[in-house]
């Protein structure tokens, strides 16, 4: 493996773990606000940031 292909390993994985940081920070600050909402609306809520959260991590596990 040459130097070259070692640094686009690391930047990729770097890459990633900035993702998924930024989405569960994105999550973090979304869920007081979903805890404010009634129970019938909490749910879907949850829900809808939760498959956010899934696919923006499939599509960065993609590249």
């Amino acid at each position: 493996m040459t130097d070259g292909e070692i640094v686009r390993l690391e930047i990729g994985a770097s890459q990633r773990l900035s993702v998924a940081l930024a989405a569960m920070h994105g999550l973090a600050c979304a869920m007081p606000w979903v805890t404010a909402l009634p129970p019938i609306y909490a749910l879907p809520a949850t829900l809808v940031i939760a498959a956010s959260l899934r696919h923006t991590l499939r599509g960065e596990a993609r590249r």
